[in-house]
């Protein structure tokens, strides 16, 4: 089976890469080519073009990312129309990926989508490029299914591949331990998001709270986890001009999470491992004043943070633009840092999005579906009944 993968930025690397290892255990022969980042390569990718070059963000950035997208675009047009994969796997990355899919349709290789776009949050005429371009949406919401279905996209809910990545993890004294951290340390830890320009806007915002709470928290320790699109030494040179110690770690931001007290999250992915490891958190956001303005004109939700929206309700706080600042995070944060009661009260909250998820295995029925679409070997219906929820 061969099988070409476009996963655009670091959280599509890392559940891409989980789902080619659930397809090579179920095929040993299958062989995966495409777009994607040091985890894919790990799991047996032949990584034809790095995403590192096409983690962008917003309008403007886009903009002046267009150079490296187009030359990616070329690469797997050129990879498909050579190739001939017994089918195209998508992940996310919504507006490169659905130009691919409709290279894809034309020469006739059945496309599948996995993780979506977040039609229900905005730009929903995407629907209709879905409906003609893709042959099977796999999501990993359980209120995404129906809106698929109303459109007559064929759809099958396979749970969150998170789920699967916090299973067997180790628990807060052994992460800890693992970073090099002391058991009865206060620790922060700070997200500032995998694209270069979220980390230029985010994470000086995060390392001034940070310096605050240090002020206030003893034995407060500051970690880090190091995205992979991210370089190291930004991040070093950054926490050094705004004087705060910090440990970068390339532990995954899961087992961080898991060993912290608290933590400053950009939105997005992260969000939901936070939730998943049952760390106290706050959302954090920032984007160009273009982008922010077209933003509030398009989305369609109340909530950005996706732990709320799976909640339906306001369980994380959420600091967007303006409000995205140092003095609104040490307000959010101290007291999940000092007291262990307002601690427990979001806990409990983060259990409950927990299990709303659904069950572990996403990445094995995602793979199932991927190979009844080439060789129909699993029936749908069986892989959305075990999705269930946990």
């Amino acid at each position: 089976m061969r099988i070409y993968l476009i996963a655009g930025e670091a959280s599509g690397d890392l559940h891409g890469a989980a789902l080619v290892r659930a397809l090579k255990e179920r095929e040993p022969g299958t062989t995966v080519a495409g777009i994607g980042g040091s985890l894919l390569a790990e799991a047996g990718m032949d990584v034809r073009f790095d995403n590192k070059d096409l983690a962008v963000v917003g309008i403007s950035e886009v903009v002046s990312h267009a150079r490296d997208l187009r030359r990616a675009l070329k690469v797997v047009g050129g990879d498909l129309a050579k190739e001939r994969p017994d089918a195209l796997v998508l992940i996310d990355f919504p507006d490169f990926n659905l130009m691919a899919a409709r290279r894809a349709k034309s020469l006739g290789i059945p496309v599948v989508y996995y993780i979506p776009p977040q039609v229900w949050a905005w730009r929903k005429g995407r629907l209709r490029k879905i409906a003609r371009r893709v042959d099977r949406v796999l999501t990993i919401f359980p209120f995404e299914e129906e809106i698929y279905r109303r459109q007559g996209i064929p759809v099958t809910f396979v749970g969150h591949p998170l789920v699967d990545a916090v299973s067997g993890r180790p628990g807060r004294n052994d992460a800890r331990r693992s970073i090099g951290l002391s058991d009865d340390a206060a620790v922060l830890a700070l997200l500032p998001g995998s694209r270069r320009r979220e980390v230029e806007i985010l994470f000086p915002v995060q390392l001034e709270a940070a310096r605050r709470l240090g002020a206030d928290v003893p034995n407060l320790s500051v970690v880090v986890p190091v995205a992979p699109t991210v370089e190291e030494r930004v991040l070093e040179r950054m926490a050094a001009e705004a004087g705060v110690k910090t440990r970068l770690s390339r532990a995954p931001a899961i087992d961080v999470l898991a060993a912290s007290d608290a933590a400053v999250v950009t939105s997005g992915t992260a969000t939901l491992e936070a939730a998943i490891a049952g760390v106290p958190f706050v959302i954090v956001y920032k984007v160009s004043g273009v982008t922010a303005a077209l933003g509030r004109l398009l989305i369609g939700v109340e909530h950005i943070g996706l732990v709320n929206i799976v909640a339906g309700r306001r369980v994380v706080p959420e600091l967007l633009q303006e409000d995205a600042n140092p003095d609104e995070i040490v307000r959010a944060v101290r007291p999940w840092l000092t007291d262990p009661a307002s601690r427990a009260g979001m806990e409990k909250d983060l259990d409950e999005v927990r299990r709303r998820l659904g069950s572990p295995g996403a990445s094995a029925r995602a793979a199932e579906a991927v190979m009844s679409i080439v060789g129909r070997r699993f029936p749908m219906e069986k892989s959305a009944e075990k999705a269930g929820h946990a």
